[in-house]
């Protein structure tokens, strides 16, 4: 559960310096979805990655890359990084379509004239920033959590940028390690 999250959820006190990091610990969200189009021009390649200012999402993926030679349809997963403050946080459903098939003929990956259906969903907890006090901040949270016994797991439950490879490997760890506390307890 994302730290933001849950400290709502907890019934003991928590020292101000404690709010005061987790207030610190910041974060970008993500726009992402498919948008299917009839062909397209991003050749054999699965992702793309798009550093190109003016364009709306920063990486694309082919979706039917591993499928058929020729399929009928092209999909793409697309990726927008955005901060809950900016302009493209508030921006409507229609109007990030329109952007993001903005960017794909901008980058001539396909036409707006082929385009067949988009679908877009937001997730508010994407990346981990990781800026000049990420480690202090994310020590003293994460400190007096361990300083209650709750043991933290997950990008946003630790505000580590680990995928989901490092999730598994650090949560059969945490298992491991609670089970031999737990046994060792009998």
């Amino acid at each position: 559960m994302p730290l933001h999250d849950f400290f709502p959820c907890l019934r003991f006190e928590i020292p101000e310096s404690v709010r005061q990091a987790l207030s610190r610990l910041r974060y970008n969200s993500m726009f992402y979805g498919v948008a299917v189009f009839r062909k397209d021009n991003a050749g054999h390649n699965f992702a793309l990655n798009i550093p190109q200012p003016g364009v709306i999402f920063h990486r694309v993926s082919k979706l039917n890359f591993l499928g058929e030679d020729s399929p009928e349809e092209s999909g793409f997963l697309f990726e927008v990084t955005f901060r809950a403050d900016s302009r493209v946080a508030a921006y409507s459903k229609e109007e990030l379509a329109g952007r993001i098939l903005d960017g794909f003929e901008t980058m001539d990956l396909a036409k707006r004239e082929d385009f067949i259906d988009i679908d877009i969903r937001r997730v508010k907890y994407a990346y981990v920033i990781y800026d000049l006090t990420h480690r202090r901040n994310t020590d003293a949270v994460l400190g007096h959590l361990r300083s209650a016994g709750i043991p933290c797991c997950g990008r946003f439950a630790e505000f580590e940028y680990v995928n989901m490879d490092n999730v598994i490997e650090r949560a059969m760890k945490l298992a491991a390690s609670l089970n031999q506390e737990w046994t060792a307890d009998e």
